[in-house]
C-alpha cells in the first residue's frame, strides 16, 4: 500500500503541497488496515474508515495534525505529546519507523494499544510532500499475553516479566529467597541474607502501622495486600505493592510465606502527577469562574457542576435533564438555543458550539450566559458526547448597553449642543463630518472634505497658529484651538476646534477624530463682558484707592486725635490734685475728687488702647520667624506678680516656631493671659500648648492657604467663662460682657487680639460654658519647613 500510495502522488503532485483527491482516498478504502496521510507538516489529509473506527472519531482534514487519535500515551501508559507521535518523528526525521508502540484512547475513554508504521512520502523530484502511516491494532493480543504472563508467574512464583519481584519466606526460620527482580526493588544485593527484620527495617515509619494492620489480616484469613513506602539503602523511598498468601500447619499456626511485590512508584507519581493536573484544572475553572457541563445525548445523561448550576438559579440537588436546562432559559431565547443545539447534534455543524443567552432564577433576576463547547460524533454521525463551559458576562452585557446609550446620549447631546464631530484617516486621507460640522463650516453634503481646504479657509491671523498644531511632523495627543473661518458671505465666524490624534504601536499617527463648535455668538458675549469686566475692574481700583486713602487719613485722626486728647486730660489730673491740696477736705468732696481721677485714668487708658488698635494696620514690621515659648515664658514674666497674687498656675505645653511680628504676638498672648486672670475667681489653671493643624481642617477655612502649614495654640483656663452665644461678640471693639464695676477694662483687648491674628494671616475663636472657663484657639502661619509638633 505505502508504495501504491508513492507512486499516486509521484503521477498527481509537482509540488510539496498536494491534494488528496477522491481517487486516493479511495485506495486507503480497500485496506482493512487503518491508515492514514498527512501533508509535509503532519495536518491529516485523508484516512480510510479502518482509522475512524480504531480511533473512534473522524479527524478535520487539515487541521488535526499528526495523529487523529484523541490522545495517546507511550506504551508504559505515559502521556505522550501529539509531537512526539510516530508519524511527527518521522517526519521530523526523514525516517520511516517500524513497529513502534503507543496506546491512543478514544473520545469515550477507551484504550487499545497500537503498533505505528510511518514513512515518508516523496514526489518525482524527490521532495517530502507528506508521510503515510499504518496502524496495526494490537490489544487482544497484548491482553492475551498479559493473561498468560500472569498466569505463568503464578504457577512458577518466579516469574521476573511486568517487573514483579517474587519471595518466599520461612516463617519458622525466619529464612526468605528473594527473585532477581525482587533484590532490585529492594536495592538490596543479591549475597545479602534476607530476613523478616530486614524487610521491617527498610519500611518508612508514616506507613508501618498500615502494615500492621493487614499483616493481622492475614494471619486470620491468610491473604496479606498492602501498599507502602520503603527506604532503600542509598535513602531512595519507593512505593511497592505486596500481594502475599500465608500457609498454615494443621494446627493453625504460620508456617510459610510466599507472593509476588511490584514496584508502584511509577504508577504512584503519574497518579500524583494526574491530581495535580485535576487539582489545577480545577483551579483554573474556579479561578476564571467557568461551569462546566457535559452531555451524552445517546443516554440524555446531563451532568453540570455546582457552579453550572449557580449560574442558572438552580439548586444543587437537582437532578439536571436537558428540559430543566431549556427550562431554565429565557422564554425569548429557548427557541433559538434549542435549535442551535440541535443543529450541534449533527456532523455536519463541525461541532463548535458558542452562544450567549439569559437565564430567569427564582428571584426573577435576570443573568447572561456564554455558553461554548464541542460535540464529538462515532462512526454513525451520531453526536455521543457533548461537553463545554458557562461564563456570566451579565457585567460585560450591562456595561455594552450602557455603552450603547452613552453613545446614544453623545449623539443627542451633540445634536443639541449643536457640536459638529469629524473623523480623519490619515492614511487614506478620507474625512468624515457629521451634518452640524458640514452645516458650520458650510459645505455641500457631498462635497469632498480635506485638511488642506480647511486650513485655506482659517483666517490668516489665526493661520500660522492652526497650521502649527496640525503639522503632521508634530501631532499633539490632544490639542484645541480657536480661530476665524471664512463664511460664504465673505466674513468670518468663530469656531472652537477640540482633537485627538491616536498613534499606532510605533508611535505613527494614524488617525484623528474631533469635534467642532460655532462660538462666533459666545465670542461676542464674551469680548462684551470683558470690556464691561475692565470698566468695572477699573472703577473698583478707583474705589480702593479711594477706600485706602480715606483709612490712612481715618488712622491719622485716630492718631493725632488720641495723642492731643491726651494733653487735656494730663491737665485735668494736675489741676484736679493741685485743687485737691488747697480746699478743705470733706468725704463728700473726696469722692468727688476719686470720681474725676479715675474717669480720666481711664479716659487715658482708652485713648491709649484706641491709639494702640489703630496703629496695629499700618505698623510697617516684616514677619519673620519667631519663637512663640519665648514670648509666651515672657508675658508669664510680665504677669508674674498678678500670678502669685492670685495663687495661679500657668502651663506651658510645647509651642513652635510661627511667622510673625514679636512685640504683636507678645501683647496678643499679654491680653488672652491678663483676661484669664481677671476672669477668675480662686486657683486659676491656665494652659498654653500647640497642636498641627491637618489639611483637611485647613480646607474647612476659607481664609487660610491650602499651600501653607498652620499650627493652633490652644489658651484654655478654669475661670468664670461666658455664654457661647457671646463668642463672636467679644472680638468686637468696646463690646464687654461684664460691668465696669465688677471688671476693669475698655473693652478693646480682644478687638486688638482679632486684629493681630488676622493681620498675620491666621484665626482665633472662643468657645466657653458659664462657670467651667473657656478656650482661646488662635491659628497662626509656620515658616516653610516647620513642624507643627
Amino acid at each position: 500500500m505505502s508504495a501504491v500510495s508513492t507512486d499516486f502522488v509521484n503521477n498527481k503532485s509537482e509540488t510539496k503541497s498536494f491534494a488528496f483527491n477522491e481517487t486516493y482516498d479511495q485506495l486507503l478504502q480497500l485496506s482493512s488496515v487503518a491508515m492514514y496521510v498527512t501533508d509535509d507538516q503532519g495536518y491529516i489529509r485523508c484516512y480510510n474508515s479502518a482509522a475512524i473506527k480504531l480511533w473512534g472519531r473522524a479527524p478535520e482534514i487539515g487541521k488535526d495534525r499528526w495523529c487523529g487519535a484523541w490522545r495517546i500515551f507511550a506504551a508504559d501508559g505515559t502521556p505522550l505529546p501529539v509531537a512526539d507521535a510516530p508519524m511527527a518523528i518521522t517526519l521530523q526525521t526523514g525516517e520511516p519507523l517500524v513497529n513502534v508502540e503507543i496506546i491512543i484512547e478514544t473520545p469515550d475513554n477507551l484504550r487499545r494499544s497500537t503498533l505505528h508504521n510511518p514513512s515518508i512520502l516523496y514526489n518525482e523530484q524527490h521532495e517530502v510532500v507528506g508521510a503515510i502511516n499504518t496502524i496495526v491494532d494490537i490489544t487482544e493480543r497484548k491482553t492475551s499475553e498479559g493473561i498468560l504472563r500472569a498466569n505463568d508467574e503464578l504457577l512458577r512464583r518466579a516469574s521476573e516479566a511486568a517487573e514483579l519481584g517474587t519471595f518466599e519466606g520461612d516463617l519458622v526460620s525466619d529464612k526468605f529467597i528473594f527473585s532477581k527482580r525482587m533484590y532490585a526493588i529492594f536495592g538490596l544485593a543479591e549475597s545479602e541474607e534476607v530476613t523478616h527484620d530486614t524487610l521491617l527495617n527498610m519500611l518508612h515509619p508514616d506507613d508501618r502501622p498500615l502494615r500492621n494492620v493487614a499483616m493481622e489480616s492475614a494471619l486470620r484469613n491468610g491473604s496479606l495486600i498492602y501498599e507502602v513506602r520503603m527506604i532503600r539503602k542509598d535513602n531512595t523511598i519507593r512505593w511497592i505493592r505486596l500481594n502475599g498468601k500465608i500457609m498454615f500447619n494443621a494446627s493453625g499456626k504460620p508456617v510459610s510465606i510466599h507472593g509476588i511485590v511490584m514496584d508502584i512508584t511509577d504508577q504512584r507519581n503519574a497518579a500524583q502527577r494526574i491530581s495535580d493536573s485535576e487539582e489545577r484544572l480545577s483551579f483554573a475553572t474556579a479561578s476564571a469562574e467557568l461551569g462546566t457541563w457535559d452531555f451524552h445525548p445517546l443516554t440524555g445523561e446531563l451532568i453540570w457542576d455546582d457552579r453550572c448550576k449557580v449560574l442558572f438559579g438552580i439548586p444543587s440537588e437537582t437532578n439536571m435533564t436537558y428540559d430543566v436546562f431549556l427550562a431554565a432559559l429565557h422564554p425569548d431565547d429557548r427557541e433559538r438555543t434549542n435549535a442551535v443545539v440541535s443543529y450541534i447534534m449533527k456532523q455536519e455543524s463541525g461541532g463548535l458550539y458558542d452562544i450567549e443567552y439569559r437565564t430567569v432564577h427564582p428571584d426573577e433576576s435576570i443573568k447572561w450566559i456564554r455558553a461554548k463547547g464541542k460535540a464529538y460524533y462515532n462512526l454513525s454521525g451520531d453526536a455521543y458526547r457533548f461537553t463545554g463551559t458557562v461564563l456570566d458576562i451579565t457585567a460585560q452585557k450591562h456595561a455594552e448597553e450602557t455603552i450603547r446609550e452613552n453613545e446614544e446620549r453623545l449623539r443627542l447631546a451633540s445634536e443639541a449642543a449643536q457640536v459638529g464631530t469629524w473623523d480623519v484617516d490619515l492614511v487614506s486621507g478620507k474625512i468624515q463630518a457629521s451634518e452640524i460640522y458640514r452645516a458650520i463650516m458650510e459645505y455641500e453634503a457631498d462635497a469632498v472634505l480635506s485638511e488642506t481646504d480647511f486650513i485655506e479657509r482659517i483666517h490668516l491671523q489665526d493661520r500660522v497658529v492652526v497650521s502649527s498644531i496640525l503639522n503632521p511632523a508634530d501631532r499633539q495627543s490632544n490639542f484645541k484651538f480657536e480661530a476665524r473661518v471664512l463664511k460664504s458671505d465673505g466674513q468670518y465666524k468663530w469656531v472652537r476646534v477640540n482633537g485627538q490624534t491616536l498613534f499606532d504601536a510605533n508611535l505613527r499617527p494614524f488617525r484623528i477624530l474631533g469635534t467642532l463648535i460655532d462660538i462666533n455668538d459666545q465670542r461676542a458675549h464674551s469680548d462684551a463682558l470683558e470690556e464691561t469686566v475692565m470698566e468695572r475692574t477699573r472703577a473698583l481700583q478707583l474705589a480702593k484707592e479711594k477706600l485706602e486713602r480715606s483709612n490712612q487719613e481715618l488712622e491719622q485722626f485716630a492718631y493725632v486725635a488720641s495723642h492731643d486728647l491726651q494733653e487735656p486730660l494730663r491737665k485735668i489730673q494736675t489741676f484736679s490734685s493741685l485743687l485737691s491740696n488747697h480746699i478743705n477736705h470733706s468725704p463728700e468732696a473726696d469722692r468727688y475728687f476719686d470720681k474725676i481721677n479715675s474717669s480720666a485714668q481711664r479716659m487715658s487708658v482708652l485713648i491709649r488702647d484706641v491709639l494702640q488698635y489703630s496703629r496695629l494696620s499700618s505698623t510697617g514690621d516684616v514677619m519673620a520667624e519667631t519663637s512663640l515659648t519665648t514670648i509666651i515664658k515672657s508675658v508669664v514674666v510680665d504677669y508674674e506678680l498678678l500670678i502669685l497674687e492670685k495663687n495661679a498656675v500657668v502651663e506651658i505645653g510645647y509651642l513652635p516656631q510661627v511667622m510673625g511680628i514679636a512685640h504683636q504676638l507678645h501683647q496678643l498672648a499679654a491680653n488672652i493671659l491678663s483676661n484669664a486672670l481677671k476672669f477668675s475667681t480662686i486657683h486659676p489653671l491656665i494652659e498654653i500648648f500647640s497642636t498641627p493643624v491637618s489639611r483637611e481642617e485647613v480646607a474647612m477655612y476659607p481664609e487660610l492657604k491650602d499651600d501653607t502649614d498652620y499650627t493652633k495654640i490652644t489658651f484654655r483656663d478654669n475661670g468664670i467663662g461666658f455664654e457661647q452665644k457671646f463668642a463672636e461678640q467679644i472680638f468686637t471693639i468696646f463690646q464687654r460682657l461684664n460691668t465696669r464695676e465688677s471688671y476693669k477694662g475698655t473693652g478693646i483687648g480682644l478687638a486688638i487680639c482679632k486684629r493681630i491674628v488676622e493681620s498675620h494671616g491666621g484665626l482665633i475663636s472662643a468657645t466657653s460654658e458659664v462657670g467651667k472657663g473657656s478656650t482661646f484657639t488662635v491659628i497662626l502661619p509656620l515658616p516653610a519647613t516647620s513642624d507643627a509638633g
